[in-house]
């Protein structure tokens, strides 16, 4: 899913509740965040993304968190399962310090994780 161009930089995420929290998992970057809600949840996830993103730019990898495996296969049964879908331009950022895209979570959110 992430498209990369001059311009954007997309990138899913599925929330969940857990443990009296809510987890923001990343979908093609196994990048995790929780909160005491799911706004807490995206935010913090959209920081942590965004201090990966720039290590990953300052250590020179040929592409964007090149050493940043994808979540595994639950979570993508999880986003692609998911009734609702959120739509959040407050959660969109763009990195200074040079050309960067502006980097856009795609969030779904669930009521559960999966049993695995």
């Amino acid at each position: 899913m992430p498209v990369i161009s001059q311009e954007q930089f997309r990138v899913g995420v599925i929330l969940y509740p857990e443990d009296d929290f809510w987890i923001a998992q990343g979908i093609e970057f196994d990048i995790t965040a929780r909160g005491r809600n799911p706004i807490e949840a995206s935010e913090r996830f959209s920081d942590k993304f965004a201090s990966e993103f720039v290590i990953s730019r300052e250590v020179g990898d040929n592409e964007p968190l090149a050493g940043v495996g994808a979540a595994p296969q639950e979570f993508w049964t999880m986003y692609k399962n998911a009734a609702m879908r959120v739509i959040v331009d407050e959660t969109s950022f763009r990195l200074t310090g040079g050309p960067a895209p502006q980097i856009r979570p795609e969030i779904r959110i669930t009521d559960r994780r999966l049993v695995a």
